[in-house]
């Protein structure tokens, strides 16, 4: 499928409906290379060796530049930590105010130690996020509008608990009041 698209800028289906990919620019990411080098960071060439072996040096000759990025750091986690609770705040609003978010320095680093797979990169640090703030933050807004349907939270605090657990805690607001 890739081999047309590339050779001839289109793709044809089963029915004959032609996609027009000439205008298109086609990005493609792998961990191949990462994986299979023993290098701390694979230069271009070994990563395009592990492509080829994996893919085929018809399907990576047609390939036109390959960028090879590094592992994530501490500082580089810590600031995707910082963007994925930005996200956060914008998606949990009331109104057009956005949820405020404090997080703990040692909250910060649980999520770096425990939710940072250099295998997966960043992917796997949103995950935990995911699964350890989204999903406490959704049970207590939950739970909580149970007895009061018009709870909101109007600040998440993130801390690790005395089980070294990340621990969401919130302050409410309801509509109309300043509480």
């Amino acid at each position: 499928m890739f081999l047309q698209v590339f050779d001839d800028g289109r793709l044809t289906a089963s029915k004959g409906f032609v996609v027009d990919f000439s205008n298109s620019v086609i990005i493609l990411t792998s961990n191949l290379g990462f994986s299979s080098s023993s290098a701390a960071h694979p230069t271009v060439d070994q990563i395009k060796s592990s492509l080829a072996a994996r893919l085929g040096p018809e399907f990576v000759g047609r390939i036109q530049n390959t960028i090879v990025f590094k592992y994530l750091n501490e500082q580089d986690v810590e600031k995707l930590i910082d963007l994925t609770l930005q996200q956060y705040s914008r998606r949990f609003t009331l109104g057009d105010v956005p949820m405020q978010i404090s997080i703990e320095p040692e909250a910060k680093k649980l999520i770096v130690q425990r939710g940072y797979e250099k295998a997966y990169g960043a992917r796997s640090v949103t995950t935990f996020m995911d699964k350890q703030i989204v999903e406490q933050l959704t049970q207590l807004v939950t739970s909580r509008r149970a007895t009061n349907p018009e709870y909101f939270p109007k600040m998440m605090k993130l801390l690790v608990g005395s089980n070294d657990s990340l621990v969401v805690e919130l302050e409410s607001v309801f509509p109309g009041s300043n509480t």
